[in-house]
């Protein structure tokens, strides 16, 4: 079956966020922020490790309990995002279209449409877009 990118991405954020609720607890005040988002108002701005990849950030920090981030990136053909790491931060990313590889701890695992990479800390990791097709994910950030 094919599923849209777009109905994709809407079950696997409300999934991330109840079992980030459920098993983090969600007592904590949050901000008055809107429930609506759409890809087509929010600006592009650098991740934090590459000022040459832009990603679109759907939930900021502070915004819900224990989410750092939810936010769309996209890869040009061949672009590759710096390897990194966290000290407390999990790391889910969502392939919604084109091709790459996630080197975890020095794995390659393929990037294609609809895998969904789950990243522990303090694992080491980069991402490459494939020469051909670049790659747009959604990265969830969970500490």
């Amino acid at each position: 079956m094919n599923v849209p990118s777009s109905v994709l991405l809407i079950l696997v954020c409300s999934q991330v966020l109840l079992v980030a609720h459920f098993f983090f607890g969600g007592s904590k005040a949050l901000p008055d922020v809107s429930p609506y988002v759409h890809l087509d108002n929010i600006p592009f701005e650098s991740v934090s490790h590459d000022a040459n990849i832009y990603k679109q950030v759907l939930v900021r920090n502070g915004e819900m309990p224990h989410i750092t981030q939810v936010a769309r990136s996209e890869l040009k053909p061949g672009q590759i995002a710096s390897e990194n790491w966290h000290v407390d931060m999990y790391e889910v990313f969502l392939v919604l279209s084109g091709n790459g590889t996630l080197i975890l701890n020095g794995e390659a695992l393929p990037m294609t449409p609809g895998a969904c990479i789950r990243v522990a800390p303090p694992k080491r990791h980069k991402i490459i877009a494939s020469e051909t097709d670049g790659l747009v994910i959604v990265g969830f950030a969970v500490a």
